[in-house]
């Protein structure tokens, strides 16, 4: 019995090194460049409600303890295997955050572009947003992205691989219906 709870004590003291969200808002995967570990961190409100949204994703290298520099990211995003937007984006800090305005209108991006890959970024003035139907429901989100530049933006980089991250936004339905007594009640129900 001592033997099962030194046990127990030890693996409580181990040290975990990294957990991330997966799923839920939050994504996070690891690439592997030239000996340099990038994280590559997605994120999305975790709750749909009506209105815009900000998409952010980050890169930061492990080694130098910071975001990476010139980034260009080459983005997928699906939902029920349709493909609702594939384009180039910059981030020159390694941060990239896109205001999502959902709508039932064609895709438009509204940001500034690059003359090297044609990618969008937002400068102090002129943030990236994109309006259409993307984010315009909850449920589950599937992202393909690759890396395009690094360290300097006409450093272009050929096959790195498709790095995939999912993320589910909840989505809260409200809806009243009338007790035996005749009172109103609201019920309220949760998808992701």
């Amino acid at each position: 019995m001592k033997a099962q709870i030194i046990l127990f004590l030890i693996v409580l003291l181990i040290p975990i090194q990294s957990v991330y969200g997966h799923g839920w808002g939050l994504d996070t995967t690891s690439i592997n460049m030239d000996g340099r570990q990038i994280d590559v961190t997605f994120e999305l409100p975790m709750y749909y409600d009506e209105g815009s949204k900000t998409l952010t994703i980050s890169a930061y290298d492990k080694e130098a303890k910071e975001n990476a520099k010139n980034v260009t990211f080459l983005i997928g995003i699906f939902k029920d295997e349709n493909m609702l937007l594939r384009n180039y984006f910059f981030a020159s800090e390694g941060d990239l955050m896109i205001k999502v305005n959902p709508s039932e209108e064609k895709i438009n991006v509204d940001a500034e572009q690059d003359s090297v890959l044609g990618a969008w970024y937002a400068t102090e003035s002129r943030p990236i947003e994109i309006s259409g139907p993307i984010f315009n429901s909850g449920g589950l989100y599937h992202f393909e992205i690759e890396i395009r530049t690094i360290d300097k933006p006409d450093n272009i980089i050929e096959d790195l691989g498709i790095f995939i991250a999912d993320v589910s936004i909840a989505e809260t339905v409200s809806f009243e219906e009338q007790s035996a007594n005749n009172e109103k009640i609201t019920f309220r129900m949760k998808s992701y």
